[in-house]
């Protein structure tokens, strides 16, 4: 029984992988995550997690990927809440503030999406949506500590010059004599 078994589980790895490199069908579109549902169509039976594995598989595109995928998905006619979700996160993943601002515009769209769709994903819209603005936060504070940084190299900078001005100073005095105090200069013996 025990081998059957392994039996079924390895005939089932190898008929998977046969599938993730079989070749493309003319006329398919092959790119990842292709299927992705119309407006009109009805959202599949957990499209949270759907959108999570989507996401997970997309983290690991090139850049070029991902600006296929995101052209691919803006070309669609209409959209629905699942596909503009997506479109959000690969937005996110370019990590460019005026790719965060659109995402989160997407988001708040999202509600104007058929209602069942956008109830259905609201939990995840919802995270996404703090997540975002999180994340810009941070950016916005990462800036500002950056900002001080660079303002203080550069009083570090100044403070530097003037010490070693200041130095040069004090050697100048020491090395010359003071006649009115009676010192003579010094000379080698």
């Amino acid at each position: 029984m025990k081998a059957i078994n392994v039996l079924i589980c390895s005939a089932a790895l190898t008929l998977n992988a046969c599938a993730l490199f079989a070749p493309a069908t003319p006329g398919a579109d092959s790119t990842v995550g292709s299927t992705e549902p119309t407006a009109t169509e009805a959202l599949p039976p957990d499209p949270i997690r759907r959108t999570l594995e989507d996401f997970d598989r997309d983290r690991l595109l090139a850049p070029i990927e991902i600006d296929h995928q995101i052209a691919r998905l803006e070309a669609l006619p209409a959209r629905n809440a699942l596909t503009q979700l997506r479109l959000v996160l690969l937005l996110s993943l370019r990590q460019n503030p005026a790719d965060r601002t659109r995402a989160l515009g997407l988001l708040e769209a999202m509600p104007r999406t058929p209602p069942a769709d956008a109830e259905a994903l609201a939990p995840l819209t919802a995270w996404v949506s703090r997540e975002l603005k999180d994340r810009a936060t941070l950016e916005d504070k990462l800036d500002q500590l950056n900002q001080q940084l660079r303002d203080a190299q550069v009083r570090s900078d100044l403070l530097n010059s003037k010490i070693q001005e200041l130095k040069a100073i004090e050697h100048s005095l020491v090395s010359r004599p003071n006649p009115e105090m009676g010192e003579r200069p010094l000379t080698k013996p």
